[in-house]
């Protein structure tokens, strides 16, 4: 038995036949395919959702390809970058401690007899004096470059705030509302200012004695109807002393201590009764026992006083 073998088609052959099948499709009708059709546009629908994602993907990833950039520049934006959070941070505080500035402000000038023509200067407080024995600290304030933040003045209290922001001499220094020095000497940018517990100003201020703790409202130590007016001078070290109390006033009890200190509310300087401190100890004179030494400290520790106000008062 033979059997007739195949032959593969030539490549001519292949040719020819799919020449011809492909005129036999063109000269056909179009409602012959029109099912076959159908179902190819079926398939192009999940075709054209693929070709869409591997668009998109392909786009994503050109974007994410990025040169590089070299060390030295890449530490400069880092360091750029914590420089403009560091300065965030900081224009934040500095806002916080603005508005506190501007609620003290409105409060001390909410006050009855402050003057309206008066001025509020702010300084800040950077240092304390490094001389031993003295009362003073380092104020910030104004344009000058000649004294940074930080620095220290080894003499007195220093405001860089001088004439060219209208301090002028002898004025008060008033923080938290509380008393605590006055305005020495003035140049265009630093004031040297000493507090009133410094015991080398060499001078007596005319100040009040508030009676508080009592059965009825705090009222000044008076005689026959008048306020008591004591002097006030700097014994160092914070602490300040109304010298020569007469017995009388501390054993009958209309000083103690923990009553409060005014300044002289008639001063032109500072037309207003200000808080300086409280009475922290009554000594008896031991030469002269009908005499006693009142020792006042600071109502607000001026080490704890981050600013302060200079107020300007014209005469």
């Amino acid at each position: 038995m033979y059997y007739r073998r195949l032959r593969k088609p030539s490549k001519p052959t292949i040719f020819a036949l799919l020449m011809a099948a492909s005129a036999v499709l063109i000269l056909l009708p179009r409602e012959f395919l029109g099912s076959a059709r159908q179902m190819t546009q079926l398939v192009a629908l999940p075709q054209y959702g693929v070709s869409r994602l591997a668009q998109g993907v392909s786009r994503s990833a050109a974007e994410l390809r990025l040169e590089t950039v070299p060390a030295r520049e890449h530490d400069e934006l880092t360091r750029s970058k914590q420089a403009l959070e560091n300065e965030t941070i900081a224009l934040r505080q500095q806002i916080l401690q603005l508005r506190t500035t501007v609620d003290e402000l409105q409060q001390l000038r909410g006050r009855s007899r402050f003057p309206a023509n008066g001025r509020l200067i702010p300084a800040r407080v950077v240092g304390w004096d490094a001389v031993p024995g003295r009362d003073s600290m380092v104020l910030l304030k104004g344009r000058s470059p000649a004294v940074r933040q930080g620095d220290w003045v080894t003499s007195r209290l220093a405001v860089q705030a001088g004439g060219n922001d209208g301090i002028r001499e002898d004025l008060w220094v008033l923080a938290r509302e509380t008393l605590i020095g006055w305005v020495e000497f003035t140049s265009p940018y630093v004031s040297r200012v000493v507090l009133l517990s410094d015991r080398y100003a060499n001078r007596a201020w005319r100040v009040y004695v508030v009676a508080v703790g009592r059965d009825k409202e705090d009222e000044f130590v008076c005689e026959r109807g008048e306020p008591i007016v004591f002097a006030l001078e700097g014994l160092g070290d914070g602490k300040m002393r109304i010298p020569d109390v007469d017995a009388r006033l501390v054993t009958s009890g209309r000083i103690r201590e923990g009553d409060v200190v005014t300044s002289d509310g008639q001063d032109p300087r500072l037309p207003l009764a200000m808080v300086i401190g409280e009475i922290v100890k009554l000594q008896q004179v031991k030469k002269q026992p009908l005499l006693y030494h009142a020792i006042v400290k600071h109502r607000c520790d001026p080490k704890d006083i981050a600013e302060v106000f200079v107020v300007d008062v014209p005469h």
